[in-house]
């Protein structure tokens, strides 16, 4: 099984967008003010996009620019209940942080979390 690129749920925004319209990929591209190739490795691509790649998408699809940036995988996903999300979540969605270093961090919130009685 093939993994799921990063901002695989924004680029499917966009293709919903284009179907909808009846627009061509060139058509949906020149609607958002970006280059084709950058909307189609939304589809395919491990990195994220840029913020400022994701925000005029956003824009020009009528999206919250937040929830953009969360289909986007550049920040972990909400609570639809509260919106709050848990530091596990953040420290494991975050990608700025090595593999290591998500490690260290989550040792320390088990630690705190046990001194609590959180745990």
């Amino acid at each position: 099984m093939t993994k799921q690129a990063v901002a695989y749920q924004l680029w499917a925004a966009v293709e919903n967008k284009r179907l909808t319209e009846g627009w061509t990929a060139v058509r949906v591209a020149e609607h958002i003010g970006l280059p084709r190739n950058t909307i189609s490795r939304l589809k395919t691509s491990s990195r994220p996009p840029q913020v400022g790649t994701v925000h005029t998408i956003a824009d020009a699809l009528g999206i919250n620019r937040t929830e953009a940036e969360e289909m986007a995988g550049l920040r972990p996903p909400t609570s639809a209940r509260t919106g709050a999300v848990s530091a596990r979540q953040a420290i494991l969605h975050d990608r700025i942080y090595t593999d290591q270093q998500k490690k260290a961090m989550l040792e320390l919130l088990d630690i705190f979390d046990q001194a609590n009685g959180q745990a």
